[in-house]
């Protein structure tokens, strides 16, 4: 954004798209501070706006008739309507005139931005430990395509031509009875059956 800041023309304003419009996520209020009093240091508060990053088609409307969400999954969402509230909010953080009432808004989001940082519900110490133990060996192959295509064979057991139907065929009630009665035309050992008789 310094880049932009630097070269931006003293006629033209600048609108800031520190709103994910594409995420479910609730702002981090603090992080989009930093941008707006940078922006309004640099080129003065008339020159600049606050938006979404684009438009809210791409969230659903309002959290508040999501009724069934646990309460600490539902603390780190805001859909559309929200996203709308959190702008307003911003305005008032970034205005000389903010109240206590607002500044209150700002540290109960830095609380939620927080526990959504170390929440056990998406953080896996298991999995962090397996990311940060991946090597340049990992990336490497430990055969060549010659051995693996043996062994594939072997756990398989396809047959010459194997072929998949999954996508190609309606998942139907006809469907599925048809194949269950043609069991010599459509193959038990083909990946497409499986995935037939499984429902996929």
């Amino acid at each position: 954004m310094d880049e932009v800041l630097h070269a931006i023309p003293d006629n033209l304003s600048l609108s800031l798209g520190v709103i994910d419009g594409r995420n479910i996520w609730k702002n981090d209020f603090q992080q989009s501070l930093e941008l707006i009093n940078r922006a309004i240091t640099k080129i003065g508060t008339d020159r600049v706006f606050i938006a979404p990053s684009c438009s809210l088609l791409h969230v659903p409307c309002d959290l508040e008739i999501e009724t069934e969400r646990e309460e600490e999954i539902r603390q780190w969402l805001a859909f559309a309507k929200q996203k709308l509230e959190e702008l307003i909010i911003l305005k008032k953080l970034a205005s000389p005139d903010e109240n206590k009432s607002v500044l209150q808004k700002l540290v109960s989001n830095q609380v939620v931005i927080e526990s959504r940082k170390t929440s056990g519900r998406i953080h896996n110490a298991a999995v962090n430990r397996r990311y940060h133990a991946i090597s340049e060996a990992d990336t490497r192959r430990e055969s060549n395509f010659a051995v693996r295509k043996d062994k594939q064979h072997k756990a398989l057991n396809l047959p010459l031509f194997p072929t998949t139907t999954i996508g190609s065929f309606p998942q139907t009630i006809w469907w599925g009875t048809s194949v269950n009665s043609w069991p010599d035309l459509y193959s038990q050992k083909t990946v497409g059956y499986r995935a037939t008789k499984a429902g996929a």
